[in-house]
């Protein structure tokens, strides 16, 4: 029989068990991840839907702005989009004046793009001291949950520091109810109302409480482990991979 192989690990509190439990700051898992990844500078928020918002905010976005998403785009990006400026699907990248290019599983989106993008790589697992914003941006999205498997928390990296001490500021005036919205995200996986609760809100979050800080720090010491898990499952896809 055929095993059953899914590329990324299963979302969840508590990946690494006890590690996870240690509170940290937004300020440690950043530091982190600029030993990690010294080409960017990143800003950790509560999910990949506060980091469309916030950054939306800080490049001055309104519902006049026409922001051109991916075909069939998830409804959590088009609901994101839409809570700062006016999202387009199905007409191309160049119909908007702004765009969030999506490059999927790591593959490079290499068509035609207006001056204004944000790279969205939310699924995209990069080896440490990878080369950052293949499209020449200023902002890349990562989602933590997506790629390391842990409850909660989205990168926005900045090619500009000044950018990301402006997040980290637009961020942290977000301050209501970081625990509470986090506690709801993981409760969700067993109670849906807490599930909606939580869909329902986050866009406009920004911050994670101390808890989910630590169970992410706990992920990222594990990158390495990470990648090599994934490029072992990706052996077992070699045999079935299309031509191109």
């Amino acid at each position: 029989a055929m095993p059953h192989v899914f590329l990324w690990p299963e979302a969840r509190y508590l990946r690494d068990g006890w590690r996870g439990l240690r509170p940290c700051s937004h300020a440690e898992v950043e530091a982190q991840l600029s030993g990690l990844f010294p080409a960017g500078t990143p800003v950790i928020v509560s999910s990949g839907r506060a980091a469309i918002t916030l950054l939306m905010e800080h490049l001055g976005f309104d519902r006049s702005t026409r922001v051109a998403l991916p075909p069939y785009a998830s409804h959590c990006v088009i609901e994101a989009t839409a809570r700062v400026a006016s999202p387009i699907c199905f007409m191309g990248y160049q119909a908007g004046d702004a765009a969030l290019v999506y490059h999927q599983w790591g593959f490079v989106y290499e068509g035609p793009v207006p001056d204004i993008i944000v790279e969205d790589a939310a699924d995209s697992l990069c080896v440490p001291g990878a080369e950052l914003f293949p499209r020449g941006s200023n902002f890349e999205i990562w989602s933590l949950p997506k790629i390391l498997g842990c409850s909660a928390g989205a990168v926005i990296w900045c090619r500009i520091e000044a950018d990301a001490e402006q997040l980290h500021d637009r961020r942290d005036r977000r301050k209501r109810g970081s625990f509470s919205q986090w506690a709801m995200r993981v409760s969700g996986r067993y109670c849906r109302r807490a599930a909606s609760s939580w869909e329902g809100t986050e866009a406009l979050r920004g911050r994670l409480p101390a808890l989910a800080l630590g169970d992410i720090r706990a992920r990222v010491n594990a990158w390495q482990h990470v990648v090599e898990e994934a490029r072992r499952k990706l052996q077992c896809l070699l045999p079935f991979k299309p031509g191109w």
